[in-house]
C-alpha cells in the first residue's frame, strides 16, 4: 500500500496529525520493517522532530523496535553492516 501512494504522489516527509509525525516516524514506532526500508529509500528526513521532539530512531528505541532502529541506525551511519539477533516479540 505504502509504495501504490508513493507512485501517486503521496508526499514522504508530510507531517499529520496533532503529533506532526511523518510516515517514517510512525512506520518506525509501529514496527514496520518493510514501509521503513520503503521510506528511506525515498528519501525520507531521517532527523524530522515531531512535536513532543522524538525523530524515528527514538521512537523505535523507546518502543523496543529493535529490527527499525538498526536499520535506521544503519543508514545514518553510512550503511554500516548492523547485526542485530533480537527475535521478533522477544
Amino acid at each position: 500500500m505504502a509504495q501504490l501512494l508513493l507512485d501517486h504522489g503521496a508526499k514522504v516527509n508530510m507531517p499529520s496529525g496533532s503529533e506532526n509525525n511523518i510516515p517514517l516516524t510512525l512506520a518506525c514506532w509501529k514496527g514496520h520493517r518493510d514501509v521503513v526500508n520503503l521510506l528511506l529509500k525515498n528519501v525520507s528526513n531521517i532527523e524530522h522532530q515531531n512535536k513532543a521532539g522524538c525523530t524515528p530512531l527514538m521512537l523505535a528505541a523507546r518502543y523496543g523496535v529493535c529490527v527499525c532502529a538498526c536499520m535506521y541506525s544503519r543508514l545514518q551511519l553510512h550503511r554500516v553492516p548492523c547485526r542485530l539477533d533480537v527475535h521478533a516479540g522477544a
